[in-house]
């Protein structure tokens, strides 16, 4: 679980205990952010329905790989990892 103080939103992810929480809250703390990118600027965020945020499933993909930078940064600093290369269709880091 993380949260952000000033617009009161609370992210909470359920993820594979194997996964680790470092991973479980970079994850969160990008949803977060995003989400509160795209809908904490109005101030109407409380008089909003579910469907008002249909569009940000749209997101949740871009911001699952953008998670890929600061997870592979924990991984060299907390196990001293020298070199990774992470690869996909869509992005090479």
């Amino acid at each position: 679980m993380v949260s952000d103080e000033s617009s009161k939103i609370l992210c909470i992810l359920i993820y594979d205990k194997e996964d680790g929480e470092i991973f479980g809250r970079i994850v969160a703390s990008e949803l977060l952010t995003g989400f509160t990118e795209d809908y904490y600027s109005s101030p109407q965020l409380a008089l909003r329905t579910s469907n008002d945020f249909l569009g940000f499933n749209s997101r949740i993909g871009d911001i699952f790989s953008d998670c890929a930078r600061p997870v592979l940064y924990r991984c060299k600093i907390f196990f001293r990892i020298v070199n990774i290369v992470v690869a996909s269709v869509d992005f090479c880091l």
